[in-house]
């Protein structure tokens, strides 16, 4: 086994332990992508045009697309992965059609997974990477294409609406590092391939506070992220953390230390 791949072998390893000595997995009840009947919905914009990576763009034509501008990525609904633990209330939605994520299940592109505040969930994507997700968190799998093969076509967005996970990237954004991406409603967070922990805390409803100062924030385990805004981009190295607030056009930053949440 070659150093990189020992050592991305480990660190899963103690990743997966990590999650299990949280506490025991809930069984499988409720397993696979059952989502034939689903409706032409637009994912990442409104769509038609645009390339199958996204699903946006205007209009009616191109693959990928929908009728009448409504668009949606030709893999919606299908296997994106697998989970591996689970633990409380973790849940999966796809318009309308809801389900408990449980051991064994598969996550579905296009669904939103949504943890309590005493659950997580750690899940296995088709590609070899790995998500562990935090408690009270919301994620939508935008993206998910992956053939077996780095040919170009691979492709990863993920949409991290609230909360936060710690992520191992697999073979999507190995070769073609462009191919994988973390949104944020403020940033967009791209690899060079990586171990981190992105967070998104967003800015409370009137009367409500926030645990934190309301933005984008990950911290870099290994290998590096650049968190990119309208205002500006910053890399983020090894054992750095990069932080971004949600105030429109302003530029990511570093930050000395994880803010105590």
């Amino acid at each position: 086994m070659k150093p990189r791949q020992a050592k991305l072998h480990l660190a899963k390893t103690l990743f997966l332990f990590a999650m299990l000595a949280a506490g025991g997995a809930v069984q499988a009840a409720s397993l696979g992508c059952n989502y034939s009947g689903i409706k032409a919905q637009g994912v990442g914009g409104i769509g038609g045009t645009g390339a199958i990576s996204d699903g946006s763009g205007i209009g009616g034509t191109g693959h990928g697309s929908g009728i009448g501008g409504t668009g949606k990525t030709a893999d919606m609904g299908k296997p994106a992965g697998s989970v591996l633990f689970s633990r409380g209330m973790v849940m999966a939605q796809l318009q309308g059609h809801k389900r408990k994520l449980v051991k064994g299940a598969q996550v579905c592109v296009g669904e939103t997974i949504t943890t309590a505040s005493n659950s997580v969930v750690q899940l296995k994507m088709a590609d070899g990477g790995m998500l562990s997700v935090r408690p009270a968190t919301k994620l939508r799998i935008e993206v998910f294409h992956f053939d077996g093969k780095e040919d170009g076509t691979e492709r990863s967005r993920i949409a991290l609406l609230q909360g936060g996970f710690r992520a191992l990237t697999g073979l999507i954004g190995h070769t073609h590092k462009a191919n994988y991406k973390i949104t944020t409603p403020g940033a967009i967070i791209g690899i060079r391939g990586t171990d981190h922990e992105p967070m998104y805390i967003p800015t409370p409803a009137p009367g409500q506070k926030a645990i934190g100062v309301p933005g984008t924030y990950d911290k870099v385990n290994s290998g590096g992220v650049v968190i990119t805004t309208a205002g500006g981009s910053v890399d983020v190295k090894p054992d750095e953390i990069g932080f971004v607030p949600n105030t429109p056009d302003v530029a990511p930053r570093l930050l000395k230390q994880i803010p105590r949440i």
